[in-house]
């Protein structure tokens, strides 16, 4: 069970130097997957009298970030000081390249947050339940792993 999660954040990148610098913003429009792995899932209890199960589920897994070129957007690069009346673009180029750096970073610490994965369990639970629902049951979910055996799977 899969959830793609939108990712919104606006970056903003300075370089200094001893006689000027420059400024970038960037919005940057991004997504990632998060998934629990349902071959994985056991029951921990079932009554078929009462018709309740208990499921237990993995802790959900994060991919890889994307960082969506086609949606982000360059707002601005200011470069000031002496480096405003230096030809040339190199130091747009650098500023930019750290911008987008730091723009797949972010991706990568909202994808790592406590956040993203309470909201895949809650959406996990929400659709089994409906589910078990529509066929009469009752369904509770407990959840295995931590944090730490979650970041090992996530790392290999």
């Amino acid at each position: 069970m899969t959830t793609r999660v939108e990712v919104a954040d606006v970056q903003q990148t300075q370089i200094q130097g001893w006689t000027g610098g420059i400024d970038v913003v960037l919005l940057v429009k991004g997504d990632y997957q998060i998934s629990v792995d349902l071959s994985k899932a056991c029951y921990v209890s079932v009554d078929e009298t009462y018709r309740m199960a208990v499921l237990q589920l993995p802790t959900p897994l994060t991919g890889a970030p994307s960082l969506d070129h086609r949606r982000t957007r360059l707002f601005a690069v200011r470069p000031y000081g002496l480096w405003a009346l230096v030809p040339g673009d190199r130091a747009a180029s650098a500023a930019l390249n750290r911008s987008y750096l730091l723009a797949q970073d972010s991706l990568v610490a909202a994808m790592l947050s406590d956040s993203a994965r309470e909201r895949s369990r809650q959406q996990a639970q929400a659709v089994l339940q409906s589910f078990f629902k529509g066929i009469g049951w009752e369904l509770s979910v407990r959840w295995s792993g931590g944090p730490v055996e979650a970041e090992k799977q996530l790392t290999g």
